[in-house]
């Protein structure tokens, strides 16, 4: 068994907005999101209304739906050069390194897109990631659903509790990194829960459980406690 340090993405490695919003808005900016995809994310709120508001905020992948999944690939690449990378918190970076220093697994887990999440992966080395992956057709079009689990709230736990039996992860010896209410169930899985950059929700219950607190910000490479 193994100890790992596990991190949410948004808010926690990647200063605000999130991933996914920000690539919205990168590809608006750069006038390569066609109007056809604005069509698709409507058609996802009427399919995803009967299933509940995380579903239809969080689980809503229709705006990609019809995108060549090559396509939204190389956007998203691109997306993560120009801006994305800039946003990283200089802390995580470093907090990373040392977990790796001391033997840890590095585990990434997040609902963002599998196309965003990849390059993150790639360039902190992590050993192992969990996204959110969009489901393809034969031609190679995204469809505007998920494959498997969406790693938010619930989800999130369960995907954790999966890569813990496929990869040996020794829970209560391991910590975790996250900044949102809907991450208490990961964080209440590990030894070591951190709430990171946490929402005013998050840090009352931090708080009131002795959970750690730790803020980032992009212009410090000091932690505050």
């Amino acid at each position: 068994m193994h100890a790992a340090a596990i991190f949410d993405l948004d808010r926690t490695i990647l200063a605000p907005p999130s991933s996914e919003r920000a690539f919205f808005r990168y590809l608006v900016s750069e006038r390569k999101l066609p109007l056809s995809s604005l069509g698709t994310l409507l058609e996802g709120v009427w399919r995803q209304l009967p299933h509940g508001l995380v579903a239809l905020t969080k689980g809503n992948k229709y705006t990609w739906k019809g995108w060549s999944q090559e396509a939204l690939e190389s956007a998203g690449r691109q997306c993560f050069d120009d801006l994305l990378r800039s946003r990283i918190y200089p802390d995580a970076v470093d907090l990373i390194a040392e977990h790796r220093a001391q033997g840890h697994r590095i585990v990434l887990l997040s609902g963002t897109l599998d196309l965003l999440l990849q390059p993150f992966a790639e360039l902190l080395e992590v050993d192992h990631w969990i996204p959110s992956r969009l489901e393809t057709d034969s031609r190679g079009r995204l469809t505007g659903s998920i494959v498997g689990a969406h790693p938010y709230g619930s989800g999130k736990r369960r995907a954790l509790l999966a890569a813990q039996r496929t990869h040996g992860i020794d829970l209560q010896e391991s910590w975790a990194y996250a900044d949102d209410v809907s991450d208490v169930g990961v964080l209440s899985l590990v030894g070591h829960p951190v709430a990171t950059n946490p929402s005013p929700e998050l840090a009352r219950i931090a708080t009131r459980l002795g959970w750690q607190c730790i803020r980032f910000d992009l212009t410090s490479s000091k932690r505050e406690d």
